[in-house]
């Protein structure tokens, strides 16, 4: 059977609030929580690839499975 059993998630440790994200951009921060909905988001430290959230989550999820890596297809 294929399918998803599980899942894991990582997000940056650094949280943009959205006063700050409507200094930056221009759009009053009235605008970006009730209209688009956001009250912050995460953002990536400068040497925080892809590649290393993804590892991370991958990581979380395995922990959380008790799975062995080499297990997988």
């Amino acid at each position: 059977m294929i399918g998803l059993g599980a899942t894991a998630s990582y997000l940056p440790e650094r949280w943009l609030t959205a006063a700050e994200i409507g200094e930056s951009s221009g759009i009053p921060e009235a605008v970006i929580v009730e209209k688009f909905g956001l009250r912050g988001k995460h953002i990536a430290a400068a040497d925080e690839h892809i590649s290393d959230m993804s590892v991370e989550a991958a990581t979380r999820l395995l922990g959380q499975q008790d799975l062995d890596p080499a297990e997988i297809d």
